[in-house]
């Protein structure tokens, strides 16, 4: 058991199980427990709560790297390893005391959260605090709003209770989501390593090719500098020819110099098929270095797609149910902060639109989707473009007439235009990064 279970009320089975008490009319009275009396000034602390909120205060509110950092600081030992679940429950069943540890663990939520506080501190009624509450549910800001509302020196029983079950039923919706975004990315990292393979594959096959034309290329070098030796051997042999002239075997050399004629005739005619021969395989070895240059940029793009996506998917994994990213828009974090913006996916293919509808949403955006005029209405298209804050558009899936509508449209009205070269997943995620840069912190 850990040490920190000592300064508990509560019990923790061997197997790490809380004992949970049946709820009863008097669990529900927040003041029976140390929480200020009504028309108190004073915020409550965690250990004045109710002990039955402890667990939704401290799961909803912190983090269990945060736990876990107090539990390193204050040197609280468990035998074997402390899971998850484990720690969980030993701080819920301590926080009823004014222990060293939840004090540490009050100060730190009321650091955290302190813009949330001192927007709260300045409602003077439940109704102001049920609409900021409301306005946070909104925002996506639930965590900070539950702590500040519920040490709130205004807050009833009649109003945290129903917040208290909308954050419950929060908790059970958050984890039917995560099981399926994980079925979703087993199915793209199992697309991801198909398309490395065949990454791999093909420019196997290139570098083969490249070595032959190169083999090609020193064969045809050989023959050339035969043919110049050749050249060479001629140039002596009509010299010679020209010394036996001027002598009186000119008439018996004659044949001897036709026969040299021919063969010189016959080894120019080699030797102009061997420079043809090399000068066009010359051609193919600059066409062949084109394209290597060509695929070296295609493969550095797939690789940089790719690294993007292999990033978001190893920080999706990582991240915590509910909260994939509790610095998003900051360094370290895949996710950007689109502040809402609306963005406008021109073409592309039809059963992509959830998965990129659902990537933008995670990163607090709303996508638009329209396929360039096959289906929709060309029409349409002016109305989605005059609703959207950013246009996105893959070049090799979006009709020429779309294209040009799309390219006019934000020039005329400076519209950023973001244009991928694949309607794909990963081409996306690239563009998305690109197009919104994570900022220092």
């Amino acid at each position: 058991m850990c040490e920190l279970d000592k300064l508990n009320s509560g019990r923790i089975d061997s197997a790490g199980n809380a004992e949970i008490q049946p709820f009863s009319k008097h669990s529900l009275d927040r003041g029976a427990h140390g929480v200020s009396a009504p028309g108190s000034k004073k915020r409550a602390k965690l250990w004045q709560l109710n002990r039955m909120y402890h667990c939704s205060v401290i799961g909803t509110c912190a983090t269990l790297v945060e736990l876990r950092q107090i539990a390193r600081k204050y040197r609280i030992e468990c035998d074997g390893p402390v899971t998850d679940y484990m720690l969980h429950c030993t701080f819920v069943s301590s926080a009823q005391e004014q222990s060293a540890p939840i004090r540490h663990l009050n100060k730190l939520l009321d650091k955290k959260y302190s813009r949330q506080i001192r927007l709260f501190a300045r409602a003077d009624s439940e109704e102001a605090l049920k609409t900021l509450w409301r306005k946070a549910v909104q925002d996506g800001n639930i965590a900070g709003a539950y702590w500040s509302l519920i040490t709130h020196p205004l807050c009833s029983e009649a109003l945290f209770q129903p917040v208290f079950g909308e954050v419950h039923m929060l908790s059970h919706l958050s984890g039917a989501s995560i099981r399926t975004d994980l079925r979703e990315m087993a199915t793209l990292r199992k697309n991801l390593n198909e398309k490395t393979d065949e990454n791999a594959q093909y420019v196997c096959r290139l570098q083969e090719r490249i070595a032959d034309l190169e083999g090609e290329i020193r064969s045809l070098q050989e023959e050339v500098l035969q043919a110049r030796v050749l050249k060479a051997d001629l140039s002596a042999a009509n010299a010679r020819v020209a010394n036996l002239e001027s002598h009186s075997r000119v008439t018996q050399l004659e044949a001897v110099s036709e026969n040299l004629a021919e063969n010189l005739f016959t080894t120019s005619e080699r030797m102009r098929t061997l420079e043809q021969k090399f000068q066009q395989s010359e051609l193919q070895r600059i066409a062949a270095d084109e394209e290597r240059c060509r695929l070296q940029i295609v493969v550095k793009e797939k690789d940089g797609e790719l690294s993007i996506l292999e990033d978001v998917l190893a920080d999706w994994l990582r991240s915590e149910p509910g909260n994939p990213c509790s610095g998003q828009g900051q360094r370290g974090c895949p996710f950007k902060d689109l502040n809402g913006q609306r963005i406008l996916y021109v073409g592309g293919r039809s059963g992509q639109y959830p998965s990129l509808r659902a990537l933008v949403e995670k990163n607090n955006g709303e996508l638009m989707c329209h396929d360039g005029g096959l289906e929709e209405s060309r029409l349409h298209l002016n109305a989605v473009l005059s609703r959207a804050d950013v246009v996105f558009c893959p070049l090799n899936c979006v009709s020429h007439d779309a294209y040009y509508r799309v390219k006019r449209y934000c020039d005329r009205f400076d519209k950023k235009l973001v244009l991928i070269p694949h309607a794909s997943l990963s081409s996306f995620s690239k563009g998305l990064h690109d197009a919104f840069p994570v900022s220092s912190p």
